[in-house]
């Protein structure tokens, strides 16, 4: 898993997106109270209506990159968005423009959650998935962590502002990354029942299931009796499939 740059970048990207996260958050409710007069009482108030907005209009992006397979390019998009937002932070100073800002804020950064771990899914390996994930969730507690400490930091020494700025040119930084980033293939999983009894071993069930046509790639779990696929669902014949792992027939 440490190393595909793929991966890499993704456990990357969702390191920098709860760090910025944290940090924004050590100096939000400052904006509101001091720049905006809203009291600490009424902040949920101002985070509820920005969350259920960007919620209610983050779902064609995720269609977007999920169904027609634009993932990067929402993707990169997405990062670009959250930067945009921090850097309107720095300087607002009156509650439309926060409540904007905030909006843009959270219409992006659920997109990037939503589509993150689709994206790392697609990417790890079908024998090191979990283990894939493990690092990816390890990655989003660091950046939490990391967040929150260096938010801190930055408050205490360049006050409201300094954090914002931080945040956005960190965003920038994964901006950089991700445009490297190679775009997944739109592949599905499908996980079918094993007939040991048709094989000699784990490599013969293997190399038979990559023989199906739409298979991209196979993993055998010989002792659970059953073989994930990674597939093009596009020229996949599930039917043959079956017929070949397990002898059934459609």
């Amino acid at each position: 898993m440490l190393r595909d740059a793929d991966l890499l970048r993704l456990d990357f990207g969702i390191f920098s997106l709860h760090a910025v996260m944290t940090a924004i958050f050590t100096a939000l409710p400052f904006v509101l109270r001091d720049r905006v007069g809203i009291a600490p009482e009424h902040h949920a108030w101002v985070y509820l209506a920005a969350l259920v907005l960007a919620m209610a209009l983050m779902v064609p992006f995720v269609i977007i990159a999920e169904r027609r397979g634009k993932m990067k390019e929402v993707f990169v998009a997405a990062i670009a968005g959250v930067a945009l937002a921090a850097a309107i932070l720095a300087k607002a100073g009156s509650l439309a423009v926060v409540g904007f800002a905030l909006w843009l804020f959270f219409l992006f950064y659920n997109v990037l959650e939503a589509t993150l771990p689709s994206w790392i899914s697609r990417a790890a390996p079908l024998a090191a998935r979990g283990a894939a994930m493990g690092v990816y969730s390890s990655s989003q507690f660091l950046g939490a962590f990391a967040g929150g400490a260096l938010g801190g930091l930055a408050h205490a020494s360049f006050g409201e502002a300094g954090v914002f700025a931080a945040a956005a040119v960190w965003m920038l930084v994964w901006l950089v990354v991700a445009i490297g980033q190679r775009p997944p293939r739109m592949l599905a999983t499908k996980m079918l029942h094993l007939d040991r009894e048709r094989f000699r071993d784990r490599a013969e069930a293997e190399a038979a299931a990559k023989g199906v046509a739409g298979v991209v790639e196979a993993f055998v779990d010989w002792d659970g009796e059953a073989v994930l696929l990674r597939v093009d669902p596009k020229v996949f014949d599930e039917a043959k499939a079956k017929q070949t792992l397990s002898g059934a027939r459609a």
